[in-house]
């Protein structure tokens, strides 16, 4: 907890407004690099820009062992529930176990530094792994993308790593499974004007990414595809 001091409230109106400032301070041992702040920042400009459609969507490919879940899956919930203590929020991965660690990790980081920091409380007779909320109605809700969503609306839909590997993404009854979520699990979940971010490693063309630019292309806000080793210098958003 910040001390209650001119110093202490001037740290806590900086993370209030800078989501990289936060994701440094929720998570005292990541080191943020030039790679992390642009993904902050890109994450930060899309949930703050006035969406008049249905959905907006942020598509954000990136390699494996990264940091993508440190600065998107397992942060981005408990500073959007700080900020937005009224919303609700979807966290969907491969499976429901592996959902339910990043929720978990979102609770113990609203309760630890949200509630500090943007001034909310916790409801402390909903505090589950699945589900967690604040004490004026906000919700996180974690499922697995094949298992189905169900009950639950979203202001804010994440979906990481939807596929769990390559031989998984080869796999076409498990594609052809994703894609019958991404309408009914997907979709009808998104409150109207509501944000989806995907941000996953690419292993083939129709996964959850290529479902999105063949169906849903006129929602996509921003796409994002930052390869490993650059391959176009005069492009590259790293520099």
């Amino acid at each position: 907890m910040l001390p209650n001091t001119l110093d202490g409230e001037l740290k806590r109106r900086l993370l209030r407004k800078n989501y990289g400032d936060y994701v440094v301070y929720a998570n005292p041992r990541f080191y943020m690099t030039k790679f992390h702040r642009y993904l902050t920042d890109q994450i930060q400009e899309f949930l703050e820009h006035p969406c008049s459609k249905a959905m907006e969507i942020l598509l954000l490919s990136v390699p494996p062992r990264h940091g993508k879940t440190y600065t998107v899956t397992e942060t981005l919930p408990s500073w959007y529930l700080g900020k937005y203590p009224d919303r609700n929020v979807i966290i969907a991965s491969y499976e429901g176990t592996f959902a339910e660690s990043f929720n978990r990790r979102n609770r113990d980081k609203f309760n630890e530094f949200a509630c500090d920091i943007f001034g909310c409380k916790p409801n402390d007779k909903v505090q589950g792994v699945a589900l967690w909320e604040t004490a004026e109605q906000g919700r996180c809700r974690a499922a697995g993308l094949k298992g189905g969503i169900t009950g639950y609306g979203a202001d804010l839909f994440i979906i990481d790593d939807p596929i769990k590997n390559q031989e998984a993404a080869e796999s076409e009854t498990i594609i052809a499974k994703i894609h019958d979520e991404m309408g009914p699990s997907v979709q009808s979940r998104i409150h109207p004007g509501g944000k989806l971010i995907v941000i996953q490693t690419r292993w083939v063309e129709n996964d959850v990414i290529g479902f999105i630019e063949k169906h849903w292309s006129e929602f996509i806000y921003k796409s994002i595809n930052l390869p490993c080793e650059c391959e176009d210098p005069e492009h590259d958003p790293l520099g």
